[in-house]
């Protein structure tokens, strides 16, 4: 492959491959002429990333005390972990599947 385009680019040509003159241009070669802002796609990542810290944290935080307090005053403690974490993934996957 490139040795055809070597022996058949002149040197102002961009290399590119052999098509034939007829054949329609296929979606996937078609130059993407929208321009893509970086700048705001990474601060959209951080911003994303950062949430989903966030939420981990308040989980977090809200777990311990649900664990470590008694529902009322001299009342038993939450023992049953194991159905925190199964409640956390019914929920999830309720909302997954709504989506």
């Amino acid at each position: 492959f490139f040795w055809y385009v070597a022996d058949n680019m002149s040197n102002d040509e961009q290399p590119t491959l052999p098509v034939k003159a007829d054949a329609p241009e296929p979606e996937a070669v078609k130059k993407d002429t929208t321009s893509v802002d970086h700048q705001g796609w990474s601060t959209e990542m951080i911003a994303c990333g950062l949430g989903i810290l966030f939420f981990f944290l308040m989980y977090g935080v809200i777990q311990e005390r649900i664990m470590t307090r008694p529902w009322e005053e001299g009342g038993p403690l939450f023992t049953y972990s194991a159905y925190l974490v199964l409640s956390n993934r019914l929920i999830a996957l309720a909302t997954v599947a709504s989506i």
